[in-house]
């Protein structure tokens, strides 16, 4: 809420909408996953009843009724969290995506125009250069704070928690020889997971590549400001340039992990491919 009014007008509009949206879209996926839940229950349960075990004995199917309910209600619990996660990184990659875009378009305006007169900077352009600055290093800050703060732990456990469940469905998927029904279960509790992964993950991740676009656009700002009223704001460039190109990512983290770039996701999915085949290598010896 803080960050919210920093936010230009277009950004806000945009946050108030996809609220809105994603309400009706929440209470319409509920509704749809509930149903999925129990017609996928009851299919798994009427398979296991054909077993002899569970035929002749009635504590067996009291244990698998009472374990079916946990299990609605644990994944029922998972989802509604794993929405609002969701929307929440979403909402967050609305407000500092559109308010950097903004911020990197004016600068990059500035200098076009700087260039296609050939002149000097203007007093007013001067002082959006200075807002500009101001206004990057308020959302740089935000963005840091609140990582330390929430996002980070919060990635941490989401990643832990995540990529086995991942890698076990999938390895389910490939070694063990399920009923047709469990294995489209399975291949659509995969799509849905993964999809609720790479969503918010690479929204995020195009956060930070837009904190850092304007890195390519400071070298020739430099040039411009040639005069001595201009020393003072040639430094704060400088140093945010050296922020940018050598310093601390202006992104956020998976806890201990790793940072939440695109290079970040990169190697996550190498090490999800190296968790994938230990499992999958797991799995053949116990079968063997």
């Amino acid at each position: 809420m803080r960050l919210f009014p920093h936010a230009i007008v277009k950004c806000r509009t945009n946050i108030l909408l996809f609220v809105f949206i994603a309400d009706r879209c929440n209470f319409i996926a509920h509704i749809i996953i509930v149903i999925i839940i129990f017609i996928a229950a009851s299919i798994i349960i009427y398979q296991l009843f054909s077993f002899k075990v569970l035929q002749n004995s009635w504590l067996m199917k009291s244990m698998l009724f009472f374990e079916t309910i946990i299990f609605i209600h644990n994944t029922l619990l998972l989802l509604q969290c794993a929405i609002l996660l969701t929307d929440s990184m979403i909402s967050t990659y609305i407000i500092f995506h559109n308010t950097v875009k903004q911020l990197n378009e004016n600068f990059i305006a500035i200098l076009k125009n700087c260039l296609h007169r050939n002149t000097k900077i203007s007093l007013y352009e001067k002082m959006k250069i200075q807002f500009i600055h101001r206004q990057h290093n308020r959302l740089a800050y935000y963005l840091k704070f609140t990582n330390e703060d929430i996002w980070s732990k919060t990635f941490y456990h989401f990643a832990l928690v995540s990529i086995p469940i991942n890698v076990s469905i999938m390895s389910e998927l490939l070694v063990e020889n399920l009923p047709i029904q469990t294995q489209l279960l399975f291949i659509f509790v995969a799509i849905i997971h993964a999809i609720s992964l790479l969503v918010p993950f690479m929204s995020l991740a195009k956060v930070s590549d837009d904190f850092h676009q304007i890195k390519n656009q400071i070298p020739s700002l430099q040039f411009r400001l040639k005069h001595n009223q201009h020393l003072r704001l040639k430094l704060k460039y400088d140093d945010l340039y050296e922020r940018l190109m050598f310093g601390r990512k202006i992104c956020y983290t998976f806890g201990y992990l790793g940072n939440l770039t695109f290079r970040g996701l990169f190697e996550a999915f190498l090490y999800y491919i190296m968790a994938f085949f230990l499992v999958l290598r797991f799995y053949f010896e116990s079968h063997n």
